[in-house]
């Protein structure tokens, strides 16, 4: 009788900790199918419209449906929907239609083919106008010139324009940029810099990001 009473009190145990481990391993599960819309963390506005590829992680492989809300600075801009078990959608991007500033992809809804809802990811973006540089140089004797010019999109444009901003003149030594001259740039986003070298070396503007602008790096010039 003792005997049976311990094989009991040791099955119930038996029982008690399986169910432990049932419990505390539930939520580590559903942690692990948690899915999120994967997305460029950087938009640069370069034109009237722009198509950006939104893939589905669904690392379970449970999703059918699943949706995200994306809230910029004036509230919610737009959504992203996978409908049908789709693993890719699409954010139609116009210059008109997303100020610049940060977003977030906020979770909205999302299930599996037995309406069982799967969790979601949160995720963030930064909007902010494309830009570009260039940087053409000359010798004349033991002075190096420079000629720079540094554009950024203007929706209100609808082009590039001027980008009346400070920049920045690098030298490359062993492998490392170093600033070499900060001067900046007029109102066509141009300006001529010159320094006093005798030997070659590879040279680059930078121009730094702002509140609305993307950085620019231009390509390097021998000189």
């Amino acid at each position: 009788m003792l005997r049976t009473i311990r094989r009991v009190l040791v099955g119930a145990a038996a029982l008690a900790v399986a169910a432990t481990g049932l419990v505390a391993t539930a939520p580590e599960a559903q942690a692990a199918c948690t899915i999120k819309a994967s997305h460029p963390s950087k938009i640069a506005i370069t034109g009237y419209y722009k198509e950006v590829t939104v893939k589905l992680y669904d690392p379970c492989e449970r999703v059918d449906w699943a949706a995200w809300d994306l809230i910029g600075p004036e509230g919610e801009a737009a959504g992203l929907l996978f409908d049908e078990g789709e693993t890719t959608t699409y954010l139609d991007v116009y210059d008109w239609n997303y100020p610049v500033g940060s977003y977030k992809v906020r979770p909205y809804a999302a299930y599996d083919r037995d309406y069982n809802s799967i969790p979601q990811a949160e995720g963030a973006l930064k909007i902010k106008l494309g830009t570009g540089a260039k940087v053409t140089s000359f010798r004349n004797g033991s002075w190096v010139g420079f000629d720079v010019l540094a554009r950024y999109y203007s929706p209100s444009w609808g082009r590039y324009r001027g980008w009346d901003t400070a920049a920045k003149l690098q030298k490359q030594y062993k492998g490392t940029w170093y600033t070499v001259k900060t001067f900046d740039l007029n109102s066509s986003g141009k300006a001529r810099v010159s320094l006093k070298r005798k030997d070659k070396a590879p040279y680059r503007v930078v121009v730094a990001e702002t509140s609305k602008q993307w950085s620019a790096t231009s390509a390097t010039t021998w000189r």
